[in-house]
Order: structure tokens, then C-alpha cells, then sequence
């Protein structure tokens, strides 16, 4: 009996992926249409931002000649000049600035975690050693062998956006991509704020505060949000991660949402 399956959401996304690809091959490089059958406003706009159209009668484009013809690639190359090192301009410091806490939670990610792992970093996690295998429990949380694989790719992820890629865009690059930024503010949450653990702090007097059901107390379900009534009184850290997230979700929902400079 054959039961019928829905494609995943990462096939269909390659599928697509492909039919731009193989769609941008055909219209550029064996056009079908001449200049004439194209409507003068597409033209005009053409010339005046020097675009090229597809002209069955011109020769065609040079990334076509190129062993593997990625239309997006020379979008990249041409248009939007993205490339190892390109970015690195005097005039690009404000967009540096943008991306930089979350460089900075990048780097603090590897880091940490070499600290913690230096030998499993050096043998790239490929094998265990014979005291590892004796361990009943690994290393809980942030440190735990099983993150070594997402640390590696949250580490490329920011080697290559900060190298070869818009580095304003670094923000949602690695965000959309990698758990390790969260996980490591997490992390410095945890280990730098008193009021997240039964520490004592300099002021007894401030707790986090639990809300009453049905006569029963009981901890927030969100510690972040019990948090940001107490915030002139975290840690420094704390008042850093955030105002860092808050500051990026605000602004980002003002500007970008009206189409102004943001990303």
C-alpha cells in the first residue's frame, strides 16, 4: 500500500532554488524574444539603471560562458558588489557597528566553548577519547559535546558574512540560521545574573517576582520578561543582552517595517 507524502519545506525550497536558477539560464543566455517585443518603459528603466534584457539577436551575457552559469551569482558579483573583502571600506563603519554584538556573540560562542573543549575542538569532534568514555553524564548545557557541531557552523556563518557578505545583514543571517547566538546570551544570563538563581545579591529587597493563580504562587513561565521590571538593577550583562535584543527588535520594527534603512 502507497501512502501519499507532502514534500518537506527544505525540498520545496531547492525547488524553487532551482527553477529561478534553470528559469534565469533560459531567459539570458538562449533568449527568445528580441528588443522589439520588449515594452518600452522596461527598456527605458533598463538603460537608465543599466540592466541588460534578454535579446535573442545580441550576444550573450559573460556569466553565461562560465562553467557553472548562476544568474544570482553575478547579481551578486555585478549589482550588488559582494565578494571576499569588498565590504571593508571607511564608508561601511556605521553597518560594521550594526553587526558588531552580534560578532561579538559569535565569538564569544567559539571561544567559550574552546575554553571548555579544547581537545574535542583540536580532534574537530571525530572520535572519543577513553575518558569521555567513562563519563555516565557529559557536560550540561552550553558546553555540552553535541553543540560542538552548531559552535562550528555559527563560527563559518560569521567568518564567511563578515568576509563575504554584506556585513549589515549579519544580524538575521546568523539568526535565522544558528541557535548559538541565543544560546550563549542564555548562557552569560545564567552565569552573570544573580536574580535568574538563588544568589545573594546586593539588594535582598529585589526578586523576581511571582504571580498568584488560584491562591498558589508560582514562577514566571518566562524568566527574561520577570526580568525587565527589575532591569535598572541586573547586571551589567544583563542590561547589556537586553538592551541589545529589545533596541534591535524596536528599531527594527519602526524602520524596516517602513521601508527605512534597516536589516
Amino acid at each position: 500500500m502507497f501512502h501519499l507524502c507532502t514534500p518537506s519545506p527544505r525540498s520545496v525550497c531547492i525547488a524553487q532554488q532551482q527553477k529561478a536558477i534553470y528559469y534565469g539560464y533560459r531567459t539570458f543566455c538562449t533568449p527568445s524574444v528580441s528588443l522589439e517585443r520588449i515594452p518600452p518603459p522596461l527598456l527605458s528603466l533598463a538603460e537608465r539603471k543599466g540592466y541588460r534584457v534578454p535579446d535573442e539577436n545580441g550576444p550573450p551575457p559573460l556569466w553565461c560562458m562560465r562553467p557553472l552559469p548562476l544568474l544570482y551569482s553575478h547579481i551578486q558579483d555585478v549589482y550588488w558588489d559582494v565578494g571576499f573583502l569588498r565590504y571593508f571600506e571607511l564608508r561601511q563603519i556605521p553597518n560594521f557597528i550594526l553587526a558588531l554584538p552580534m560578532a561579538n556573540l559569535g565569538i564569544m560562542a567559539a571561544y567559550a566553548y574552546f575554553q571548555a573543549n579544547p581537545e574535542l575542538c583540536l580532534r574537530l569532534g571525530l572520535w572519543e577519547t577513553s575518558a569521555n568514555k567513562g563519563l555516565d553524564k557529559p557536560t550540561p548545557g552550553m558546553f555540552n559535546p553535541r553543540v560542538f557541531v552548531y559552535v562550528v557552523h555559527s563560527t563559518v556563518l560569521l567568518v564567511f558574512g563578515t568576509l563575504c557578505m554584506h556585513v549589515q545583514v549579519l544580524t538575521r543571517f546568523m539568526a535565522s540560521s544558528s541557535p548559538v547566538p541565543f544560546w550563549i546570551s542564555a548562557h552569560l544570563l545564567l552565569l552573570n545574573e544573580p536574580l535568574l538563581h538563588r544568589r545573594k545579591t546586593s539588594n535582598p529587597n529585589v526578586q523576581l517576582q511571582t504571580q498568584s493563580r488560584n491562591g498558589c504562587d508560582h514562577k514566571p513561565q518566562n524568566p527574561i520578561i520577570a526580568l525587565l521590571p527589575h532591569f535598572t538593577t541586573c547586571s551589567p550583562t544583563t542590561q547589556s543582552i537586553l538592551g541589545y535584543f529589545l533596541s534591535y527588535w524596536l528599531l527594527g520594527l519602526a524602520l524596516h517595517c517602513n521601508f527605512l534603512p534597516w536589516t
